[in-house]
């Protein structure tokens, strides 16, 4: 789901929901994103990873990830990236903050405001 760019003249706070909505997103997705494709570094060429999870009814279900999934999930990733960018400095400032809080590491080493390969 895009933002409507001739809304946020009219609804500043419309806006502003939707930049922190994608940020938190963007938080808990780089997070996922980083924390796999290191463990999969460390399981190897042919390495795959178990993620535990519970339904909505509470009911656990496992996920394979691997390369292919790694590689799917990364394109959620670039979007999100790609959706804040397109909200102005707003946008960019919040993939900043997003970048600082997972990294932790200041904006001087790292590429600011940029996706993941």
């Amino acid at each position: 789901m895009g933002y409507d760019e001739d809304q946020s003249a009219a609804d500043p706070e419309s806006l502003r929901r939707y930049i922190d909505q994608r940020a938190d997103m963007l938080r808990i997705v780089l997070m996922n994103h980083l924390f796999w494709e290191a463990a999969l570094r460390t399981a190897g060429a042919e390495g795959r990873l178990g993620a535990r999870w519970d339904d909505h009814d509470g009911q656990a279900q496992i996920t394979l990830i691997d390369r292919t999934f790694l590689c799917a999930h990364g394109k959620i990733l670039r979007s999100l990236f790609i959706d804040l960018s397109c909200c102005g400095a707003e946008g960019q400032q919040a993939i900043d903050v997003v970048l600082r809080s997972v990294t932790h590491k200041p904006p001087a080493e790292q590429e600011v405001g940029q996706p993941p390969p």
